[in-house]
């Protein structure tokens, strides 16, 4: 298959598990003989190529958050004009078999989705977060946008990779229609690529937890520490907890030194994807108090590939896929909970313990192997271009072109307060 992928942000440079994990598929799609191709930006300044890839960094994105600026609505959210025009050069060009569509926030992702749909361009829609997060922020130009091409219906029936059934639910929310050709693909995990192919047995008497993601308010860092300092308080000594990530890191220090907790939480900085992937093999347990709304995480499989008991928000899109006190303990996003959680863990007997995490450990490696859930992605690819029809006449792009240029002058009508 010839395969063109868009994404806002492509490594080496990157944000999350978002751009990291389109990374690792184009990869495995490249070494398994398609030839793949990519779009995206050149937001962190990266090189114009990146391995085997072919990466062309032109595309237009001045934001990637969720929270979408008013002056840069319609570009962010909707229609970018240059993204549009790069978009049809590149497949009139390399004429690919299919578009695989990663995080398109900020690069106008409605405007994209529509000019795949009106060429009958076989597309699929990977979703690893709601990249249409704030396209219903302004209500009088979301039902502008409708007025003239319409609603977005039509990602009904497209094709669509979603790593959760919240995460899909939630898109199919935030564009008011409900996604039924959905393929469930969980956060993988490489096993090949650790070093270690056995957990570290657990220590009698005292336990080591980790704490590894952005360290940030939504990733439950102040649920955390609260939980901590009633284990402190309790009478718990017995325990440590280690964070790895980056982010808020000077704010975390200052509370772990202002409320006496340096005893049982350490700070010890960021590592890279594969040397944290070994050093998950050191715990017995994760500690993922983050927010509900969480897409899925890969840290959470990572963890449990290596040995380490997840122990994570229910609700989010991990969760969908463990059982609690069998691979997993699911808690509610609550100091209480998390500490009740790290107790049990304390408290089990140690070979107990061990069994637990060697259970988990097992069973995590053949549910989330990348080698099986890479295979998926790639048939799904091929059963899209089963419908590949498109054509791309001048004509017709002209007229598509003339379309998008008149919701960019109607838009300007529109002032902000």
């Amino acid at each position: 298959m010839k395969i063109l992928a868009i994404s806002n942000v492509f490594p080496p440079g990157f944000i999350g598990g978002y751009e990291l994990g389109a990374f690792e598929i184009l990869n495995d799609l490249s070494h398994k003989g398609h030839s793949v191709r990519v779009l995206t930006t050149n937001y962190f300044g990266d090189p114009l190529a990146n391995g085997e890839i072919d990466v062309n960094r032109c595309l237009d994105c001045s934001v990637f958050s969720h929270l979408p600026r008013e002056r840069d609505f319609i570009r962010e959210c909707y229609y970018n004009h240059l993204n549009i025009g790069i978009i049809s050069s590149e497949i009139k060009k390399y004429n690919p078999d299919v578009v695989l569509c990663f995080n398109l926030y900020g690069l106008g992702p409605v405007g994209i989705l529509k000019f795949l749909e009106f060429i009958k361009v076989p597309y699929v829609v990977y979703l690893m977060d709601n990249f249409f997060a704030g396209i219903n922020a302004n209500p009088y130009l979301s039902n502008l946008f409708n007025k003239y091409f319409g609603s977005l219906a039509f990602l009904k029936h497209s094709f669509v990779i979603s790593m959760s059934t919240r995460l899909s639910e939630e898109v199919g929310s935030t564009i008011n229609s409900k996604l039924e050709n959905v393929t469930y693909v969980p956060g993988w995990v490489d096993i090949s690529t650790f070093k270690k192919s056995k957990i570290n047995l657990s220590e009698e008497n005292f336990r080591k937890f980790v704490f590894s993601s952005r360290i940030a308010e939504h990733k439950g860092v102040s649920i955390l520490l609260e939980a901590v300092k009633k284990l402190r308080d309790l009478g718990y000594k017995n325990f440590i907890v280690d964070v790895f990530g980056n982010g808020d890191v000077s704010n975390l220090i200052n509370r772990i030194l202002n409320e006496n907790l340096i005893d049982h939480i350490h700070y010890m900085g960021c590592l890279p994807k594969d040397a944290m992937k070994d050093m998950l093999t050191n715990y017995d347990a994760l500690v993922f108090p983050t927010w509900e709304k969480e897409p899925f995480g890969f840290i959470v499989t990572e963890a449990a590939t290596a040995g380490a008991l997840p122990i994570l928000t229910a609700g989010t899109g991990a969760s969908e896929w463990f059982i609690h006190e069998r691979d997993s303990l699911k808690i509610q996003r609550t100091p209480e909970s998390l500490a009740t959680a790290m107790r049990f863990v304390m408290e089990m007997d140690t070979q107990d313990l061990i069994k637990f995490r060697r259970r988990t450990f097992k069973e995590s490696r053949r549910t989330f192997s990348s080698s099986n859930w890479f295979s998926v992605i790639e048939s799904t690819l091929e059963r899209c271009t089963e419908k590949r029809e498109f054509s791309l006449n001048n004509v017709f792009l002209k007229q598509v072109e003339a379309s998008f240029m008149n919701l960019a002058r109607i838009s300007k009508l529109y002032k902000p307060f």
